[in-house]
C-alpha cells in the first residue's frame, strides 16, 4: 500500500503547532495579555494524537508497524532536546539558586527524565500556583502525558488489531470508547489539580485527534471532496473557536480541562479536517 507524503507531513499542522506553543509562552510572560494562553496545550494534544495515531494506523494497515522503529523515532525526536533543557536548567541552577532551591530542581530533573512530572506536580498547588510557576521544568508535565500515551496506546492498538483479525470496527470502537470514557472521567474529577495533570482526564484531547486519523485512514474521509468552500468554513470556525478560548476573560473559564476546553480542542479538530489549502490554513 502506497502512502501519500501529504498524509504524513502537512505544512498547516506545522503552523498549528505554532498556534499551540506561542500562546503558552505569551501566557507565562504576560498572563493579562492572553488570559487563555494555557489552552495551547490542549491544541497540542489534539495534534499529537492525530500525528502519532496516523503513524500507528498506517503501519497496521500495511503490515509495517514495528515497536522498535516507533519507539526509536520517538526517542530520537524527544530525548536529545530534553537532555539539553535539563542540562541548561541544572547548570543555571548551580550558579543562581540556593541549596534548597537546587535540591528541588534535582527532584524535578528526576521527574522530567522519567516522564512522571505530571504526577509529581499533583502534590503541589496546581499549574497556576506559586510553587509550580517557579519550577523551570514545569512544562515537562505535558510531555510526560504524551509519553505515557505513547507507552500505552500503540500496544493496545496492536493487540486489538492482531486479535481482532485486522478488524477496523473493533479498532474504531476502542478509539471512540477511550475518547468518550476519558471525557467522562475528566468531568467527574472534582479536584482541579488532579484533573489538570491526570493523563486519563487528558486522553480525550489526544483521542479526538486519533478519531480524525482513524476516519481519514480507515474510512477514507477527505473534506476536499466536499469542495473548497466547506474547507474554508471549517477553517474559519476552527480558528475562531481557538481565538475565543485564548482571549476571553479569565472569569469565564470553567476548570481546565473541562467543558470550556471543547472550544480549543474542536477548533483544532476543524482546522486539521480543513486541510492545508483551506482559507485560514
Amino acid at each position: 500500500m502506497s502512502i501519500n507524503r501529504e498524509k504524513i507531513w502537512r505544512k498547516d499542522i506545522t503552523g498549528l503547532r505554532a498556534v499551540a506553543v506561542i500562546p503558552v509562552l505569551i501566557f507565562h510572560a504576560f498572563p493579562e495579555f492572553l488570559p487563555g494562553g494555557f489552552y495551547g496545550v490542549d491544541i497540542f494534544f489534539v495534534i499529537s494524537g492525530y500525528l502519532i495515531s496516523g503513524i500507528i494506523f498506517r503501519g497496521l494497515i500495511d503490515g509495517s508497524f514495528s515497536f522498535v522503529d516507533f519507539y526509536d523515532k520517538r526517542i530520537r525526536r524527544i530525548i536529545p532536546n530534553l537532555i539539553c533543557v535539563i542540562i541548561f536548567v541544572v547548570v543555571l541552577g548551580w550558579f543562581f539558586t540556593t541549596a534548597l532551591e537546587f535540591e528541588k530542581i534535582g527532584g524535578n530533573v528526576s521527574h522530567s527524565a522519567f516522564f512522571y512530572q505530571n504526577f509529581a506536580l499533583m502534590r503541589e498547588d496546581g499549574y497556576f500556583g506559586i510553587p509550580s510557576q517557579s519550577n523551570p521544568l514545569l512544562h515537562i508535565w505535558s510531555l510526560s502525558i504524551e509519553e505515557q500515551f505513547y507507552l500505552i496506546f500503540p500496544i493496545l492498538c496492536f493487540l486489538i488489531w492482531k486479535f481482532g483479525k485486522n478488524s477496523v470496527f473493533c479498532l474504531g470502537v476502542f478509539v471512540i470508547g477511550i475518547t468518550f470514557s476519558s471525557f467522562v472521567i475528566c468531568l467527574m474529577i472534582s479536584d482541579q489539580t488532579v484533573r489538570f495533570y491526570l493523563p486519563f482526564s487528558r486522553f480525550w484531547e489526544l483521542g479526538l485527534g486519533i478519531c480524525i486519523a482513524y476516519a481519514e485512514i480507515f474510512l477514507n474521509l477527505e473534506t476536499r471532496r466536499y469542495g473548497r468552500k466547506v474547507a474554508d468554513v471549517l477553517s474559519v470556525i476552527g480558528f475562531s473557536l481557538i481565538l475565543c478560548s485564548l482571549c476571553v476573560p479569565t472569569s469565564w473559564y470553567a476548570p481546565s480541562p473541562g467543558v470550556f476546553s471543547i472550544l480549543p480542542v474542536f477548533g483544532s479538530v476543524l482546522l486539521i479536517l480543513a486541510n492545508a489549502n483551506a482559507l485560514v490554513n
